[in-house]
């Protein structure tokens, strides 16, 4: 297993200079210059001690984009005859602008991607997949991790035609790698990133993109619930006309979508528009019968009640979270582990999505399934998922099932103890989450349960 972490920066204001690399501690800019390199030496003559973060601010960007150091080293292998052929695109620019972390560089190329890829992964000692590039980048722990890179073929003659053929229009962003200072937005996706607005790209016949490409209703949906943002009217409308042919689409194709949907702030509400727009029984066809008897709405309960945990129990955590009480009191006891359980719940066992996303499945399935377990053969998620996450998830829910039957945490532990960090999670998620309404009455059983987390975490951790 190997773990993904997004690059970041991303800054809480925009610094006044632009057309230059910075070097940044916090909001304080230590070093300005015409190269990643120079900026770094006038930081070290100002802050000899402390290492700065380095980030590109292109010219006359309305809004600015703040691009990583990476993006440089990974535009300066690219020959000189691919000048004016090679566009960074889609979710960069997006995340750039909003001031996020970065998960990926995705490039689309006038001419041969493989090609380029090739070159890229032999320059930057990275492995090249086809199209896909993986760079093996090294924390300040030592630690290392992967960071992909995707190189796509224009569609069209030119970038403006392949633009046009994208999903929505805050992804049918490019910057020309070798004229920074131009941002290519022909469907105002800006504007809709300003309005916190998702928007279909109308193209011709209308609507056109959503019935050709339908997965990306569950990216939109995703993006959404990630973001804030709400979705369009009339992009609402054309989901639901396609979600019959959504049904029809194979559900590995949905399925990235759907677990790192699972992982947002909001992940009751990527469910719930999910189900609003007739999109979710593509993947949970059993929702529906499951939503009389309470099921569904405990489902999202608990996962509402996974998502703060691990907000407040990941090497970042979310602050304004860990003031509510029972997430601060969590944070309190358990935030010790955090290192461990980030480091543990960003692995990936294959490159679907992190563990994170399948724990997270593992508590929505279970949840919808209180009584009789159906095999997991007749599962969707689970028929298209490779070997190692099928193997994976058939025996975290079997643990899980355990746990949640038996409620004994060591005995479960004692039984799956690489599985610990996961079904501690787990159990907290589904107490939480029971008890989300009269949390105010069982704070002496909330503080046991964390006291015997943390124990067996402890155990965990000694290996």
């Amino acid at each position: 297993m190997s773990g993904k972490k997004p690059i970041k920066p991303y800054l809480d204001h925009i610094p006044a200079q632009s057309g230059q690399w910075l070097a940044l501690l916090g909001n304080q800019t230590t070093g300005v210059g015409l190269t990643a390199e120079q900026a770094r030496l006038a930081s070290k003559a100002n802050r000899a001690a402390e290492r700065p973060q380095v980030v590109y601010v292109p010219l006359d960007q309305r809004p600015p984009l703040v691009l990583p150091e990476l993006y440089s080293e990974v535009v300066a292998t690219f020959p000189l005859e691919m000048a004016g052929k090679v566009w960074l695109v889609g979710g960069a620019i997006r995340n750039a602008i909003l001031r996020r972390p970065f998960h990926r560089l995705k490039f689309v190329v006038n001419g041969d991607p493989v090609a380029l890829a090739k070159r890229t992964a032999n320059l930057l000692d990275g492995v090249a997949h086809g199209t896909q590039v993986t760079l093996f980048l090294q924390s300040e722990d030592g630690s290392e991790w992967r960071f992909p890179l995707i190189f796509e073929r224009m569609q069209g003659e030119r970038i403006l035609d392949h633009l046009l053929q994208q999903d929505f229009t805050i992804n049918a962003l490019a910057l020309q790698t070798d004229l920074p200072e131009r941002l290519l937005d022909p469907t105002l996706g800006v504007p809709d990133l300003q309005r916190k607005l998702i928007r279909q790209v109308y193209n011709q016949p209308p609507s056109a993109s959503l019935y050709i490409h339908p997965a990306s209703t569950y990216h939109g949906v995703r993006l959404a619930a990630e973001l804030g943002f709400h979705i369009d009217h009339h992009t609402r409308q054309t989901m639901r006309q396609v979600a019959e042919i959504v049904r029809q689409v194979p559900p590995h194709l949905l399925l990235r979508e759907f677990l790192l949907g699972l992982l947002t702030p909001r992940p009751a509400a990527f469910l719930t528009a999910l189900e609003m727009l007739g999109l979710h029984t593509a993947l949970l066809g059993q929702v529906e019968r499951s939503q009389g008897s309470g099921q569904w709405q405990g489902a999202l309960r608990a996962l509402d009640a996974l998502q703060g945990l691990t907000s407040v129990l990941r090497a970042e955590h979310n602050l304004d979270a860990a003031s509510e009480l029972a997430l601060g009191m969590a944070a309190g006891r358990v935030g010790r582990f955090r290192q461990q359980i980030d480091r543990h719940l960003s692995m990936y066992l294959h490159c679907m999505a992190p563990l994170a996303g399948l724990v997270a499945y593992v508590l929505l399935y279970n949840a919808l399934h209180t009584e009789a377990l159906p095999p997991l053969s007749a599962d969707k998620v689970f028929r298209s998922l490779p070997k190692a996450e099928q193997h994976y998830l058939h025996t975290l829910i079997n643990a899980h099932r355990q746990l949640t039957n038996q409620n004994q945490l060591k005995t479960t532990i004692e039984k799956y103890p690489y599985l610990a960090p996961e079904l501690c999670l787990l159990k907290l998620a589904g107490t939480l989450g029971t008890w989300q309404y009269h949390f105010a009455q069982h704070q002496a059983e909330w503080k046991a349960l964390l006291d015997e987390v943390v124990e067996q975490l402890g155990e965990w951790e000694k290996g």
